[in-house]
C-alpha cells in the first residue's frame, strides 16, 4: 500500500483497513470518488456561529451555486435559521461561496457525505481550498451599481422561483417592507 494509489491528496489508513483517508470534499476507496455527471448535488450547510443575520445578508453570507446557470447568484445565507436546509444543485462540482466584510473572519469546514455535503461554519476552524473564497468590498457600494441597471423585482422573482425556502429575500417581503417603511425598492 503507498500514497500513490490514493487521489487528490488522500494517505492509506494506517489502521490497515485497505481504504485511503481523504481530505474535506472526496469519498470513496481511493478518494477518487465525485458525484457523477449529470447528477444533483445536495449540499446542506449544519450550524453557523458568529453570522450577522441582517436582511439581504449585507455583512457577511455564504451563497451556495445552484441553479444551471453559475453566472445568476444564488440567495445568501446568514441566519442560523436557515442552517439544516438540503440544497440541491445542478453544477458539479457546486460553488460555495463565503463573503464576508473586509473587518470580519469566518472560517468554514466541510466533509464528504453519501448524499450530502455538510457544511460546517465554525469561527476556530481553517478553511479549505475547495470552497471558492474572495475577498469581496461591502455589499451595499455592489449593489448600488448593480442596481443602476437591473429591475430587483425581476431578480427577486428569479430567487423565490427557484427556492421557496428563502422567504427574506422573496417579492412579497419586499413589497411589505414598502409598505411597512414608505420606501422605494431602491431605498431599501
Amino acid at each position: 500500500m503507498t500514497n500513490e494509489k490514493c487521489a487528490n491528496g488522500g494517505y492509506w489508513n494506517p489502521n490497515g483497513c485497505s481504504t485511503c483517508l481523504c481530505p474535506a470534499g472526496y469519498g470513496g476507496k481511493y478518494c477518487d470518488e465525485l458525484a457523477p455527471k449529470n447528477t444533483t448535488i445536495q449540499v446542506k450547510i449544519d450550524e453557523m456561529y458568529g453570522f450577522d443575520c441582517y436582511y439581504g445578508c449585507e455583512y457577511n453570507g455564504i451563497e451556495i451555486k445552484y441553479l444551471a446557470d453559475p453566472r445568476i447568484s444564488s440567495p445568501m445565507v446568514c441566519c442560523d435559521f436557515q442552517a439544516g436546509e438540503l440544497i440541491n444543485s445542478k453544477l458539479n462540482p457546486t460553488p460555495i461561496v463565503m463573503m464576508v466584510a473586509a473587518s470580519a473572519t469566518r472560517n468554514m469546514i466541510h466533509q464528504y457525505g453519501r448524499r450530502a455535503i455538510a457544511v460546517s461554519l465554525v469561527t476556530a476552524i481553517s478553511s479549505t481550498a475547495l470552497f471558492f473564497f474572495g475577498y469581496v468590498q461591502p455589499r451595499h457600494e455592489k449593489y448600488e451599481r448593480f442596481f443602476a441597471n437591473y429591475d430587483p423585482y425581476t431578480r427577486m422573482r428569479e430567487i423565490c422561483e427557484a427556492n421557496k425556502g428563502y422567504m427574506h429575500t422573496c417579492p412579497q417581503e419586499l413589497a411589505k417592507l414598502y409598505e411597512e417603511k414608505g420606501k422605494t425598492i431602491a431605498d431599501l
